[in-house]
């Protein structure tokens, strides 16, 4: 046994051994984090190997480059299509406005086609009477605007329904018609002959009776009396002249009398063309009763003419001229409503 064994007691040899234990602890726990830091290292340096590798350094400058004028292409092409988008808004609009024109052009084209037929069945009604030919005209009038569907017309549509309706109700009288016969007999009127210039039927005149047989001297001055009293028989008439015989009239009589029946009928036809039913009434009844007084009842045209007169004194003549001015006050408001329309739409185009 030395002197150290013997000073050192036997206590202290384990705690010497823990604290050799604690240092080749921390020097493996060292050495390890030694060892991780050079892994990373080397990793790392891979890493940039690999990369220096893939994208060269005098590349990187070029790619740079091309993504910065990538970069700006893209700008570009938003700004283009943002430009395109505009202007395709922009033509959207002056489409969707050159139909809105095309549309007001063809309902002005089909207003006024409504106004001239208005103003065609006015015209009829006015001056003609022409009953049916103004209810044809309101009548196209109706279909135009019935083919365009347009609510702003139904206000136009109802007012012509209105006037349709009460013409329908009105009495149909041919005017024209009528006018055109009465224009007929004014034409006919020197040609009737006159009921006292006929000659009334000539009776079978009774066998003379025989002459005497006288010597030839007799009879040769009988025949040259016969031969010159022959034509100077039908210069002079005899007849008798009863209550109901026709008035004789003078040359310039007779002459008066047609002009008055020209008059009459003239007459006749400017009242029923101006709805003046009791001066066409008048003038109608005056010449039915000079027809049969004073004209031949026996001539066919002047038989013709005295029984078309008293058909014509049968007929209801009003004088109330139809009127249309629902429909053209309708048409008027409507008229101003399209103005007021477009005045407004080129106050907001202006600058």
């Amino acid at each position: 046994m030395t002197t150290e064994e013997t000073v050192m007691p036997p206590a202290a040899r384990p705690r010497q051994a823990g604290v050799w234990l604690a240092i080749l602890v921390l020097l493996a726990a060292f050495s390890w984090l030694a060892w991780s830091a050079r892994q990373q290292k080397a990793e790392l340096a891979d890493l940039r190997t690999a990369r220096s590798a893939v994208v060269p350094p005098a590349a990187a400058s070029s790619v740079a480059q091309a993504l910065t004028e990538l970069n700006q292409r893209l700008q570009i092409l938003e700004q283009q299509q943002g430009a395109t988008q505009e202007e395709r808004q922009a033509a959207s609009a002056d489409l969707s406005e050159l139909l809105q024109k095309l549309r007001q052009g063809r309902e002005e084209i089909a207003l006024f086609d409504i106004e001239q037929s208005l103003a065609l069945a006015t015209q009829q009604l006015q001056l003609a009477g022409n009953t049916p030919l103004a209810l044809v005209a309101l009548n196209t009038a109706d279909r135009q605007l019935a083919d365009l569907d347009n609510p702003r017309f139904v206000p136009l549509r109802k007012a012509l329904a209105a006037d349709i309706a009460r013409l329908d109700a009105l009495p149909r009288l041919d005017v024209t018609g009528i006018s055109l016969r009465l224009e007929q007999l004014l034409t006919q009127v020197d040609a009737w002959p006159l009921a006292a210039h006929a000659r009334p039927p000539q009776e079978t005149p009774a066998a003379a009776p025989a002459p005497a047989a006288d010597g030839p001297e007799s009879t040769g001055w009988r025949q040259l009396l016969e031969r010159l009293w022959q034509p100077l028989q039908g210069l002079v008439r005899i007849q008798r002249i009863e209550a109901n015989t026709p008035v004789l009239l003078a040359p310039e009589q007779s002459v008066y009398l047609r002009e008055q029946l020209k008059l009459r009928l003239l007459n006749a036809r400017l009242a029923l063309l101006a709805h003046e039913g009791e001066v066409f009434k008048g003038d109608i009844a005056a010449i039915s009763d000079a027809l049969p007084r004073f004209f031949a009842q026996e001539d066919a045209a002047v038989r013709a003419a005295i029984d078309y007169c008293r058909q014509l004194q049968a007929l209801e003549i009003s004088n109330e001229r139809p009127e249309l001015r629902s429909s053209l006050e309708a048409l008027v408001r409507l008229r101003n409503e399209n103005r007021s329309g477009n005045s407004a739409a080129a106050a907001e185009v202006a600058p």
